[in-house]
Protein backbone atom coordinates (compact mmCIF):
# COMPACT_ATOMS: atom_id res chain seq x y z
CA UNK A 1 0.00 0.00 0.00
CA UNK A 2 2.71 2.61 0.67
CA UNK A 3 3.79 1.71 -3.20
CA UNK A 4 0.57 2.87 -3.95
CA UNK A 5 0.66 6.15 -1.98
CA UNK A 6 3.74 7.10 -3.51
CA UNK A 7 2.92 6.31 -6.86
CA UNK A 8 -0.29 8.28 -6.73
CA UNK A 9 1.80 10.93 -5.03
CA UNK A 10 4.03 10.79 -7.90
CA UNK A 11 1.42 11.10 -10.25
CA UNK A 12 -0.25 14.34 -8.83
CA UNK A 13 3.33 15.82 -8.08
CA UNK A 14 3.57 15.49 -12.09
CA UNK A 15 -0.04 16.61 -12.66
CA UNK A 16 0.36 19.64 -10.22
CA UNK A 17 3.88 20.08 -12.31
CA UNK A 18 2.12 20.16 -15.51
CA UNK A 19 -0.18 22.30 -14.51
CA UNK A 20 2.29 25.06 -13.07
CA UNK A 21 3.84 24.53 -16.56
CA UNK A 22 0.87 25.15 -18.33
CA UNK A 23 0.06 28.18 -16.31
CA UNK A 24 3.80 29.28 -16.81
CA UNK A 25 3.25 29.01 -20.99
CA UNK A 26 0.21 30.27 -21.06
CA UNK A 27 1.42 33.51 -18.69
CA UNK A 28 4.29 33.61 -21.15
CA UNK A 29 2.09 33.73 -24.31
CA UNK A 30 0.00 36.43 -22.89
CA UNK A 31 2.86 38.28 -21.83
CA UNK A 32 4.43 38.13 -25.49
CA UNK A 33 1.14 39.26 -27.16
CA UNK A 34 0.53 42.35 -25.03
CA UNK A 35 4.57 43.39 -25.81
CA UNK A 36 3.57 42.26 -29.93
CA UNK A 37 0.81 44.36 -29.38
CA UNK A 38 1.93 47.64 -27.88
CA UNK A 39 5.06 47.37 -30.50
CA UNK A 40 2.29 46.96 -33.73
CA UNK A 41 0.39 49.78 -32.00
CA UNK A 42 3.33 52.20 -32.09
CA UNK A 43 4.60 51.09 -35.17
CA UNK A 44 1.22 52.11 -37.01
CA UNK A 45 1.18 55.54 -35.18
CA UNK A 46 4.60 56.35 -36.12
CA UNK A 47 3.75 55.33 -39.96
CA UNK A 48 0.59 57.25 -39.77
CA UNK A 49 2.67 60.30 -38.74
CA UNK A 50 5.00 59.93 -41.30
CA UNK A 51 1.54 59.48 -43.80
CA UNK A 52 0.47 62.92 -42.59
CA UNK A 53 3.63 64.55 -43.19
CA UNK A 54 4.21 63.08 -46.41
CA UNK A 55 0.61 64.06 -47.22
CA UNK A 56 1.37 68.00 -46.00
CA UNK A 57 4.75 67.67 -48.31
CA UNK A 58 2.75 67.06 -51.11
CA UNK A 59 -0.33 69.55 -50.66
CA UNK A 60 2.69 71.97 -50.27
CA UNK A 61 4.50 70.77 -53.29
CA UNK A 62 1.48 70.89 -55.07
CA UNK A 63 0.72 74.64 -54.28
CA UNK A 64 4.28 75.55 -55.05
CA UNK A 65 3.87 73.95 -58.57
CA UNK A 66 0.47 75.34 -59.72
CA UNK A 67 1.16 77.53 -63.00
CA UNK A 68 1.15 81.31 -62.06
CA UNK A 69 -2.03 82.61 -63.86
CA UNK A 70 -1.15 83.51 -67.74
CA UNK A 71 -1.81 87.03 -68.32
CA UNK A 72 -4.48 87.72 -71.46
CA UNK A 73 -2.78 89.76 -73.92
CA UNK A 74 -4.83 93.15 -74.63
CA UNK A 75 -6.75 93.36 -78.12
CA UNK A 76 -5.31 95.21 -80.45
CA UNK A 77 -6.72 98.44 -80.64
CA UNK A 78 -8.98 99.07 -83.98
CA UNK A 79 -7.45 100.78 -86.42
CA UNK A 80 -3.61 100.37 -85.60
CA UNK A 81 -1.89 98.40 -88.25
CA UNK A 82 -1.16 95.18 -87.36
CA UNK A 83 2.60 93.22 -87.72
CA UNK A 84 3.77 92.83 -91.32
CA UNK A 85 5.69 89.94 -92.30
CA UNK A 86 8.96 90.79 -92.36
CA UNK A 87 11.88 90.31 -95.40
CA UNK A 88 13.64 87.52 -94.26
CA UNK A 89 10.69 85.56 -94.16
CA UNK A 90 9.15 86.58 -97.46
CA UNK A 91 12.28 85.86 -98.44
CA UNK A 92 12.24 82.37 -96.80
CA UNK A 93 8.68 81.75 -98.39
CA UNK A 94 9.40 82.83 -102.19
CA UNK A 95 12.60 80.44 -101.80
CA UNK A 96 10.92 77.81 -100.88
CA UNK A 97 8.05 78.15 -103.43
CA UNK A 98 10.37 78.14 -105.77
CA UNK A 99 11.92 74.73 -104.55
CA UNK A 100 8.28 73.86 -105.37
CA UNK A 101 6.66 73.23 -101.81
CA UNK A 102 3.13 74.08 -101.38
CA UNK A 103 1.47 77.08 -99.84
CA UNK A 104 0.04 74.67 -96.66
CA UNK A 105 4.10 73.74 -95.97
CA UNK A 106 5.22 77.22 -95.85
CA UNK A 107 2.97 78.31 -93.85
CA UNK A 108 3.49 75.76 -91.39
CA UNK A 109 7.72 76.03 -91.55
CA UNK A 110 7.49 79.69 -91.11
CA UNK A 111 4.76 79.98 -89.12
CA UNK A 112 2.43 82.57 -90.75
CA UNK A 113 -0.91 82.15 -91.75
CA UNK A 114 -1.69 80.39 -94.93
CA UNK A 115 -4.01 83.20 -96.62
CA UNK A 116 -0.81 85.78 -96.23
CA UNK A 117 1.22 83.13 -97.78
CA UNK A 118 -1.41 82.74 -100.52
CA UNK A 119 -1.28 86.29 -100.90
CA UNK A 120 2.02 86.93 -101.02
CA UNK A 121 2.70 84.18 -103.58
CA UNK A 122 -0.19 85.67 -106.11
CA UNK A 123 1.33 89.44 -105.43
CA UNK A 124 4.98 87.87 -106.29
CA UNK A 125 3.66 86.06 -109.45
CA UNK A 126 1.13 89.34 -110.70
CA UNK A 127 4.74 91.28 -110.18
CA UNK A 128 6.50 88.69 -112.21
CA UNK A 129 3.85 88.91 -114.79
CA UNK A 130 4.02 92.47 -115.54
CA UNK A 131 7.67 92.61 -115.88
CA UNK A 132 8.85 93.19 -119.31
CA UNK A 133 11.23 91.09 -120.83
CA UNK A 134 14.36 91.67 -120.59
Amino acid sequence: MNELIILAGLVLALAVSALLVGFYAYYSAQRASFQSRATVTAAREECAAAVEAMKANLEQMAVNLRPAPIAVAAEPIPGTPKSSMNLSKRSQALRMRRQGDSPQRISELLEMPLQEVELLLKVHEIVLSNMPAA
